[in-house]
Protein backbone atom coordinates (compact mmCIF):
# COMPACT_ATOMS: atom_id res chain seq x y z
CA UNK A 1 0.00 0.00 0.00
CA UNK A 2 1.05 3.16 -0.75
CA UNK A 3 2.45 5.76 2.30
CA UNK A 4 4.32 8.56 3.24
CA UNK A 5 6.72 8.35 5.80
CA UNK A 6 7.07 11.03 8.73
CA UNK A 7 11.01 10.84 9.70
CA UNK A 8 12.90 12.41 12.99
CA UNK A 9 16.39 12.79 13.08
CA UNK A 10 18.38 12.60 15.93
CA UNK A 11 21.37 14.02 14.76
CA UNK A 12 23.25 13.75 17.70
CA UNK A 13 22.59 10.25 18.88
CA UNK A 14 23.16 9.25 14.84
CA UNK A 15 20.08 7.80 13.64
CA UNK A 16 16.60 8.77 12.10
CA UNK A 17 13.39 7.78 13.80
CA UNK A 18 9.75 6.53 11.64
CA UNK A 19 7.63 8.36 13.97
CA UNK A 20 4.52 7.84 11.42
CA UNK A 21 3.46 6.74 8.86
CA UNK A 22 0.19 8.01 6.45
CA UNK A 23 -2.00 5.73 4.42
CA UNK A 24 -4.66 7.28 1.73
CA UNK A 25 -7.90 5.15 3.11
CA UNK A 26 -10.30 6.28 0.18
CA UNK A 27 -9.62 9.25 0.27
CA UNK A 28 -9.25 9.80 4.53
CA UNK A 29 -5.63 9.58 5.67
CA UNK A 30 -5.27 6.96 8.31
CA UNK A 31 -1.98 7.10 10.12
CA UNK A 32 -0.09 4.91 12.32
CA UNK A 33 2.21 6.91 14.73
CA UNK A 34 4.22 6.27 17.70
CA UNK A 35 2.37 8.94 19.97
CA UNK A 36 -1.08 10.50 19.27
CA UNK A 37 0.40 14.13 19.02
CA UNK A 38 2.07 13.34 15.81
CA UNK A 39 -1.51 12.14 14.00
CA UNK A 40 -2.46 15.72 15.34
CA UNK A 41 0.06 17.96 13.93
CA UNK A 42 -0.03 16.06 10.38
CA UNK A 43 -3.01 16.67 10.26
CA UNK A 44 -2.61 20.05 9.79
CA UNK A 45 -0.24 19.80 6.83
CA UNK A 46 -2.66 17.05 4.97
CA UNK A 47 -4.40 18.68 1.62
CA UNK A 48 -7.77 17.38 0.02
CA UNK A 49 -8.08 18.05 -3.66
CA UNK A 50 -10.87 16.75 -5.46
CA UNK A 51 -12.31 14.68 -2.94
CA UNK A 52 -9.00 12.43 -2.07
CA UNK A 53 -5.91 12.88 -0.16
CA UNK A 54 -2.80 15.03 -2.01
CA UNK A 55 -0.01 12.26 0.11
CA UNK A 56 2.49 14.65 -2.27
CA UNK A 57 1.44 17.44 -0.26
CA UNK A 58 2.95 16.04 2.99
CA UNK A 59 6.52 15.61 1.13
CA UNK A 60 6.17 19.23 -0.57
CA UNK A 61 5.05 21.14 2.60
CA UNK A 62 7.11 18.98 6.02
CA UNK A 63 10.78 19.01 4.56
CA UNK A 64 12.97 20.39 7.61
CA UNK A 65 16.18 19.24 9.40
CA UNK A 66 14.89 18.02 12.40
CA UNK A 67 11.79 16.27 10.93
CA UNK A 68 10.85 15.27 6.95
CA UNK A 69 7.95 13.28 5.31
CA UNK A 70 9.15 11.33 2.49
CA UNK A 71 7.72 10.98 -1.27
CA UNK A 72 4.93 8.72 -1.67
CA UNK A 73 6.21 5.02 -1.75
CA UNK A 74 4.82 1.36 -1.89
CA UNK A 75 6.13 -1.49 0.65
CA UNK A 76 8.20 -3.03 -1.25
CA UNK A 77 10.38 0.60 -2.32
CA UNK A 78 9.92 1.57 1.57
CA UNK A 79 13.72 3.24 2.78
CA UNK A 80 12.17 2.37 6.66
CA UNK A 81 10.72 -0.97 5.88
CA UNK A 82 10.88 -2.02 9.83
CA UNK A 83 8.20 0.95 10.24
CA UNK A 84 6.83 2.94 12.74
CA UNK A 85 9.01 3.17 15.61
CA UNK A 86 11.76 2.00 13.96
CA UNK A 87 15.46 3.47 13.98
CA UNK A 88 17.80 3.74 10.99
CA UNK A 89 21.17 4.47 11.42
CA UNK A 90 22.05 7.51 9.38
CA UNK A 91 24.58 7.70 7.05
CA UNK A 92 27.60 10.36 5.83
CA UNK A 93 27.17 12.49 3.45
CA UNK A 94 29.85 12.09 0.63
CA UNK A 95 32.41 14.78 1.11
CA UNK A 96 34.50 16.29 -1.78
CA UNK A 97 37.67 15.87 -1.20
CA UNK A 98 39.54 19.42 -0.94
CA UNK A 99 43.03 19.89 -1.79
CA UNK A 100 44.40 22.45 -0.23
CA UNK A 101 48.17 23.95 -1.89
Amino acid sequence: MTHVDVVKNEWLAGYHVVVARVYDADGDPKFDTVDKAWEELLSGFLQRGNGSLDLDSLHNRLHGDYVFATEPHDEADCPFADGVGATVPLRAADQPSAVVR
